[in-house]
């Protein structure tokens, strides 16, 4: 697997950040819970695990900043982390393997979980020399560039954190079209084509971890308003919570037809 260092990056810092919420609640210490969380991974080195253990606990004591903030001001920490994302025996596959098999640990015991599922943007747009971006908005004529993630966060009914079920970093193709183009392009485009079926690849994969006799429940936004993600949500037994952006007809439990309008825009989820 070709190695990119800035999505392993992305990765460990997603990890950290919703691993420090739980740590903060049942152990009060991230160091300790770094190790216990990937203390399975094998690179195939050592010296690269160490090197994991002190770099993911150092992103950890400041998760909101860059690399060379976290590593205290200090250039060789920082260089011996970026050499350490740019290592190709380092796959962002491996890191998250790890991490969700930990999860699907916590899962167990628990009769309901929640999916949270959202989209991040990742704004780069003042990184001219960065390879590999795409457009995540545009703003007068002009695509602002950057990565889209796409992440799947378990938490309990009482809003304990217990990781990542799913994890998506990537670009989007910058086009030049008017509305109506793109609209005419996506009714002709196939789900797998779209860049929604992330919804839906990310349900399967949070599924698969969920124990026998957990109920899942998946929770989106209006982008989430997918009839497709329905019925895929039907046929694995699983709930969903979405807000809806179309008119929608359904069935309520008297068996009558009823109409589901979008609520208010001014009105947050």
């Amino acid at each position: 697997m070709k190695n990119d260092s800035g999505e392993i990056e992305l990765l460990v810092e997603s990890i950290v950040k919703s691993g420090n919420r739980h740590m903060k609640t049942v152990t009060g210490n991230g160091n300790e819970w770094i190790r216990e969380e990937f203390h399975q991974i094998d690179f195939g080195d050592k010296r690269l695990k160490e090197r994991f253990f002190e770099t993911a606990g150092l992103l950890s004591s400041k998760a909101s900043g860059s690399i060379y903030p976290s590593c205290h001001g200090s250039w060789s920490q920082a260089k011996g982390a970026y050499r350490f994302f740019s290592n190709e025996r380092v796959s962002e596959s491996a890191l998250f393997r790890t991490h969700c098999v930990q999860t699907q640990k916590r899962l167990e015991g628990h009769s309901l979980v929640f999916s949270l599922q959202d989209r991040s943007e990742l704004n780069f747009d003042s990184h001219k020399k960065t390879e590999g971006l795409g457009s995540i908005s545009k703003a007068y004529h002009k695509h602002k560039m950057g990565l889209m993630l796409h992440a799947s966060l378990m938490v309990t009914q009482e809003g304990l954190p217990l990781g990542l079920s799913s994890l998506k970093c990537g670009s989007r193709v910058s086009r030049e079209e008017t509305p109506q183009e793109k609209q005419r392009r996506l009714y002709q485009s196939t789900m797998k084509e779209k860049e929604s079926i992330k919804w839906i690849e990310t349900l399967y994969e949070t599924a698969a971890l969920i124990p026998k006799d957990t109920c899942l429940i998946t929770l989106g936004d209006r982008e989430a308003d997918i009839f497709e993600l329905f019925r895929v949500a039907s046929s694995l037994k699983t709930f969903f919570i979405i807000r809806n952006r179309k008119d929608r007809k359904f069935i309520d439990e008297k068996g009558k037809k009823q109409r589901c309008k979008p609520p208010c825009q001014r009105r947050r989820f």
